[in-house]
């Protein structure tokens, strides 16, 4: 296990497991129940080049399931810091927000 006792793949490992690591996928969705964090903040790590040209995801900004910041909330820091880091290394701009209506912690 990795951290967090969760094993992350690097992103060049991901292109290869789905035979796309010769041009970055256009589009990426995400719905990873909190784990979003570590996995961008991993995925930000690669060659800009391969990073996928759009990312959909759902942000979970609170959890009850078993991670490191169990039963908090993340804070507005942490939330721009993610938001920062996104657009520094990555380019990207959030471009649409709806909050989940059957998830208090949640916005996509």
């Amino acid at each position: 296990a990795g951290e967090h006792g969760m094993e992350l793949r690097s992103w060049r490992s991901v292109l290869r497991m789905a035979d796309a690591d010769r041009a970055p996928p256009v589009l990426v969705k995400m719905d990873i129940e909190g784990y979003e964090f570590p996995v961008l903040r991993r995925m930000l790590e690669a060659d800009p080049a391969m990073l996928p040209l759009q990312i959909a995801l759902e942000l979970h900004y609170h959890t009850y399931l078993p991670l490191p910041w169990q039963y908090r909330r993340k804070s507005s820091a942490e939330l721009l810091g993610l938001a920062v880091a996104l657009q520094e290394r990555g380019g990207y701009l959030p471009v649409h927000r709806r909050d989940n209506p059957l998830c208090e912690f949640c916005t996509e």
